[in-house]
């Protein structure tokens, strides 16, 4: 029998249903573990209060507190670490100590500790210490960080030391003169972007923007443009990435010529070899496309624009089929799985694929990705090439992505549809068939992208295309009558909120149609809504939209049957819902018209409503 140290017996023999103690094992899971934890908990509570505590005491008691922090750091548990570097930061950005007194105590404290074997803990100093650069002044940087970050950069320091180096040398930049940086930082720069661990060349590839907004325009030619044509070349495709993405984010400093002579080419060569090579790069490089091309847009000649925007279509096209059916119908194409033979998919990828074909899984995961970066860049593609050039560049394109199979691609369009009808102006009717293909289709998620900003493309329709009050009205049937089916199939789901913002979003028909098509198409519609919508906000949001057409419409006779109607089903109706819902109405009617129209219209009928 295991005896406490006192001889009597221990917590554990008093439970008489408790297992028997062996080898001593569960004695130190007893005692030990629990303590161990309580510990951890206190020190992590200490460490989150430290900020409350100095600002009690005005920091006055630091002297008697830093050094416990000093001693119980080395030791500590990650999550005391953590907590700790929150509240070092904290201190500093109240400024609850001088930049004097934080120097020499938690700034050392934050150094020291970036060299801990646990890369949870390193990486949560190196994250401190790069917001504690911005606060402190550039001759305490240079002082006490830069010669760390510099010594941290050498070759025989581990490959971790050199990637927190080259974060810290992006960061110090920012606070020193050109002639400092180009003494004692670039010299650490350019031998980094050499350096044998590809990670360590990605990482200083992505801070040379900041290098180089500190060094200023010609020592940026002469220094850093020539490691990142080279980093740009390089054998691993994550410091290509790298590369690609840090041009983009140089292109606002660099002035006209360098464009010209050396990015350009640059950008060229990296994307052919991207697109022969279909390696993962090219998911990337059609993200960064729009940026590129709208950067560099006034450094380009007619033939280079036209080929940026050939090698915009083949990357938008990576994935889907050869050859294709181009379907002249309005309706999208049937997305799934389970059809018939004879309902036919202008677009159809197989993905019922043998197991053993993991690489072709791959690749259509990747090509997806490219077709959906593209899908976010077309409307800057659309500003690339200008209105006149959308037909014919890129009409075809756009037509193929609001079809695209898979839904994260289409989504994406729906969301950026509204911009590009903006951006074509009186061109904006070549789109047309493509917001009826958007409105009918079967995808709730993309009428998720499409409904909120559906008045802005309707109103873009109705005054520069082909929906406008002076033309036809066969111009916009096809497009109403997808409006009416995107409101059938919204409502039939369970997402009420979604079918009331499109029911409000009608409210902009009285500027993109006359009140007779609006009285004989829409009212109709949106009073059938009033009884059948069971989501009162539903309910609420066609009346809104209902009392907007009333507004709108020029002629009397109509207004009046609107308002009879809201009278004799509304107020005079056998269901008390429709009772409720006509008293709301009517602070929407006093909300919306003036005091005279309700006086003459619709006070009476309420007052009735009194000795319900």
């Amino acid at each position: 029998m295991w005896l406490a140290e006192d001889g009597s017996k221990s917590n554990h023999d008093v439970d008489p249903g408790s297992p028997p103690l062996e080898g001593g094992e569960a004695l130190c899971e007893l005692f030990v573990e629990p303590h161990r934890s309580a510990i951890d908990k206190s020190e992590v509570n200490i460490f989150n209060n430290l900020a409350s505590f100095l600002e009690e005491n005005n920091s006055d008691r630091l002297n008697d507190v830093f050094p416990v922090i000093q001693e119980a750091l080395p030791m500590a548990q990650p999550e005391v670490h953590l907590a700790a570097s929150n509240s070092f930061l904290t201190i500093l950005e109240k400024e609850l100590v001088s930049h004097t007194t934080f120097t020499q105590t938690f700034l050392q404290s934050i150094m020291a500790s970036m060299d801990s074997r646990d890369p949870v803990v390193a990486n949560a100093w190196v994250e401190t210490l790069l917001d504690v650069i911005d606060l402190l002044p550039k001759e305490v940087v240079r002082q006490n960080v830069l010669s760390l970050a510099v010594a941290k950069g050498q070759m025989s320091q581990t490959v971790t030391s050199r990637l927190s180096c080259c974060r810290l040398l992006g960061k110090i930049c920012a606070k020193f003169e050109p002639y400092l940086i180009k003494k004692e930082i670039l010299p650490a720069v350019q031998s980094l972007c050499q350096d044998v661990d590809y990670e360590v060349r990605g990482c200083m590839c992505r801070q040379l923007d900041c290098v180089a907004r500190g060094l200023g325009l010609e020592a940026t030619k002469s220094a850093i443009l020539p490691e990142l044509v080279e980093l740009a070349n390089d054998e691993e495709s994550y410091v290509r990435l790298a590369a690609i993405e840090t041009v983009v984010n140089m292109l606002s400093l660099l002035d006209d010529e360098t464009c010209t002579q050396t990015i350009v080419p640059l950008v060229k060569n990296f994307c052919e070899n991207c697109i022969k090579s279909q390696d993962v790069t090219l998911p990337i490089v059609a993200k960064q496309l729009g940026k590129l091309c709208h950067g560099l847009s006034v450094n380009l000649t007619t033939e280079q624009k036209d080929w940026f925007l050939e090698f915009y279509r083949q990357v938008a096209k990576l994935g889907l089929p050869q050859h294709r059916d181009d379907d002249q119908s309005d309706n999208p194409p049937v997305r799934s799985y389970g059809t018939t033979p004879n309902q036919h998919e202008p677009i159809r990828i197989v993905v019922y694929q043998m197991p053993d074909i993991v690489p072709r899984l791959d690749d259509q995961d990747k090509y997806t990705e490219c077709r959906y970066c593209c899908a976010y860049n077309f409307p800057a593609m659309v500003l690339f090439a200008g209105p006149n050039e959308f037909q014919e560049q890129l009409y075809e394109t756009f037509h193929d992505l609001a079809r695209d199979p898979h839904l994260k691609v289409r989504w994406t369009i729906a969301c950026g549809f509204h911009e590009v009808a903006k951006l074509l102006g009186p061109c904006v009717y070549h789109i047309q068939r493509e917001l009826t293909l958007m409105l009918r289709d079967d995808s709730l998620e993309v009428l998720k992208g499409l409904i909120p900003n559906l008045p802005i493309t309707l109103e873009a329709l109705a005054k520069e295309g082909t929906m406008g009050k002076e033309l036809k009205l066969y111009d916009g049937d096809d497009v109403m009558a997808a409006v009416v089916h995107c409101e059938e199939v919204v409502s039939r789901t369970s997402n009420w909120r979604l079918s009331a913002e499109l029911l409000e979003r009608l409210s902009c028909l009285p500027k993109c149609l006359s009140s007779n098509t609006i009285f004989h198409k829409f009212t109709p519609l949106l009073f059938r809504k009033l009884f059948t919508a069971r989501p009162i906000p539903c309910r609420v949001a066609a009346a809104s939209t209902l009392l907007v057409f009333l507004r709108s419409n020029p002629r009397q006779d109509q207004r009046q049957e609107m308002c009879n109607r809201l009278i004799e089903e509304l107020c005079h109706g056998y269901s008390c819902h429709s009772r409720m819902l006509f008293i709301t109405i009517c602070d929407l009617i006093i909300d919306t018209f003036s005091k005279l129209f309700f006086k003459e219209n619709f006070f009476m009928p309420l007052l009735t409503l009194a000795s319900e």
